[in-house]
């Protein structure tokens, strides 16, 4: 359902990263796609976000109705980049809640690792391999985070963004 909805023929590829971060991905936004054409599932997605925030964080606080979900199917293609992909430490601006979803199975890359700096009290990261269905939500405003370059392969990933301005 993800892969149908982002590959639609209404869905165009978008180039609008901040020239300041460092990547090397291709990226498709698809929210209205995935709500018209799959809207039980997107339903859940953003259940879940809002679930996850109002038990950890309250970000996204009752009365602010508005949300602004921004919905992402996320390719590392080393073949077609002809080079390793990766994603350089940032934060998602704006992002009160981050979803991070693993679309490809282990053995589909080699590499990509995903990337979360502890704590400012702690030293060092923390990586995790996600396996294809594994699903991380994360402050994404606050959480620095990465991936460790993809070396070989495609990793795929829908990224969901859900801020309040």
């Amino acid at each position: 359902a993800i892969g149908q909805a982002a590959k639609h023929s209404s869905v165009r590829e978008i180039n609008d990263r901040k020239g300041y971060l460092a990547f090397k991905h291709r990226v498709w936004r698809f929210e209205l796609q995935l709500r018209a054409l799959y809207p039980d599932l997107y339903a859940r997605l953003m259940a879940l976000m809002r679930s996850a925030d109002e038990a950890k964080w309250k970000r996204l606080s009752a009365k602010s109705k508005k949300v602004y979900p921004e919905v992402e199917y996320i390719e590392y293609d080393v073949e077609e980049m002809g080079e390793p992909c990766y994603i350089e430490p940032h934060v998602d601006n704006k992002s009160a809640v981050t979803l991070v979803a693993m679309l490809s199975v282990p053995s589909a890359y080699v590499g990509g690792r995903s990337c979360f700096r502890r704590a400012q009290s702690s030293r060092g990261h923390r990586e995790l391999s996600l396996e294809q269905g594994d699903v991380v939500l994360f402050r994404g405003e606050k959480l620095v985070h990465w991936i460790t370059p993809v070396t070989a392969g495609k990793r795929i990933i829908l990224q969901i963004e859900m801020s309040r301005v």
